[in-house]
């Protein structure tokens, strides 16, 4: 009997301690999610946003470092692991518009992190462990799997999403910041990337990279088109908008632009349908004055032929409109941002509410009048009330099974002590 209960003890005591662990546990998530459940209805400083592949799905946005998901009137911060600042994004969206990897970049250090699970848990990838720099542009060729990372000191990074890790594949060393990059999703393996001056083209999916020396003007903005052959658009300082099939041969595609002669058309942003390449969105400004120049912002336009563009939203004196993403299947309808804070390099905020997410409706279906929706759904998170109970559930779990051991352990002892002996037989 003795051996039965040592045995009966060491699995009570073995089950208490599972169970304390596991409410120790539930109580680390139970301050993750009670730190995530709250929400903002608006964000003041975005530095980079990822909107969904439509209307009702889940954005990403960036504000000081910190990640934060939902819709543009309720956001929630996304945990995201120690001692990182958060400086870019990308997103990974699958599963009929469910999140299924999210891709960020830090600040403070050359590395990527990945995460599966909603920011429960990432998975850790460095860049370089000698250098110093930060990651400024992350963009996912989604038919293969190659993220392209750009970093402001160490150039460009391509990497493959194996599902099990990242691995570096490629790297190309440039000696500027990069701003940005986009490739295209059609399996043609064309990606272009951009810094302050200069126009980069990578072909077999980021394994060649080489310098493009024939635009007019300085880059500002780019946008790839899923034609056949790929066409990319590059905007410029002051020249507008032009576009090529090969990366050498550029044609002006300005029509409808007001750009004339004496006029500097500088391209804030620009923007393709995904699902309808000859779709394209673009928000310019007017550069006057020589020694004292300053800007004019001229509105967001709108193709749908490839060749003329049409007012979409005219500038109303609001601060010109710096990035545009197009809601898939939802040709006319952009998620806008523009920069308030010109004396702030990529610093992003509302047109109108700071921090907000303003939709631009089309001008084909509302009379050239573009309205404001903010009607996106977003998934339900717990809250810090459910984080409690979940808390207190372990907990009193994890008691019961205390008092189970100390009154298996008395019980023990009570027997032990008074233990009858059977008398000695006389003989």
């Amino acid at each position: 009997m003795t051996g039965r209960r040592f045995l009966t003890t060491t699995l009570v005591l073995i089950f208490a301690l599972s169970l304390l662990s596991g409410a120790l546990q539930a109580d680390h998530t139970a301050n993750r999610n009670a730190e995530s459940s709250i929400t903002r209805s608006t964000l003041h400083t975005i530095h980079d946003y990822v909107a969904p592949i439509d209307r009702n799905g889940i954005h990403f946005a960036i504000e000081d470092s910190i990640l934060y998901a939902g819709t543009p009137s309720r956001w929630r911060r996304v945990s995201t692991p120690p001692n990182v600042l958060v400086s870019s994004i990308a997103v990974d969206y699958q599963d009929n518009n469910r999140t299924s990897t999210i891709y960020i970049g830090a600040v403070n250090q050359l590395a990527l992190y990945h995460s599966a699970d909603f920011g429960e848990s990432w998975v850790y990838t460095p860049l370089a462990d000698q250098e110093a720099g930060s990651v400024t542009e992350i963009t996912l060729d989604t038919t293969q799997k190659v993220l392209y990372v750009g970093t402001d000191t160490s150039g460009i990074y391509r990497l493959r999403d194996t599902g099990s890790a990242l691995r570096i594949n490629n790297h190309v060393l440039i000696d500027r910041p990069i701003i940005e990059i986009e490739t295209d999703h059609s399996g043609a393996g064309i990606a272009y990337a951009r810094t302050e001056w200069q126009l980069y083209r990578a072909d077999q999916y980021g394994m060649r990279w080489f310098a493009i020396n024939g635009l007019p003007s300085a880059p500002t903005a780019l946008a790839i088109a899923d034609t056949t052959p790929t066409t990319i658009y590059v905007g410029t300082v002051e020249q507008g908008i032009f576009k090529s099939t090969n990366g050498r041969e550029w044609t002006p595609h300005n029509y409808g632009l007001n750009y004339g002669v004496g006029n500097r058309l500088k391209v804030n942003a620009l923007a393709v349908d995904q699902t309808d390449p000859n779709v394209l969105y673009t928000s310019i400004s007017h550069l006057f004055g020589s020694r004292n120049m300053w800007v004019q912002p001229g509105g967001t336009y709108m193709t749908i032929d490839g060749a003329t563009w049409d007012t979409m939203q005219a500038a109303n004196g609001q601060a010109p409109i710096i990035d545009l993403f197009p809601v898939h299947g939802e040709a006319g309808m952009v998620f806008a941002l523009t920069d308030q804070s010109p004396a702030t390099k990529n610093r992003l905020t509302n047109a109108q509410q700071a921090g907000s997410i303003q939709q631009v409706v089309d001008a084909q279906s509302t009379g050239n009048q573009s309205t404001v929706n903010s009607q996106a759904a977003v998934a339900e998170v717990s809250t810090v009330a459910n984080g409690w109970n979940r808390r207190l559930i372990s907990w009193a779990i994890a008691g019961l099974a205390a008092f189970a051991l100390l009154f298996a352990a008395l019980f023990d002892i009570r027997k032990r002590v008074f233990v009858t002996f059977p008398k000695p037989v006389v003989e």
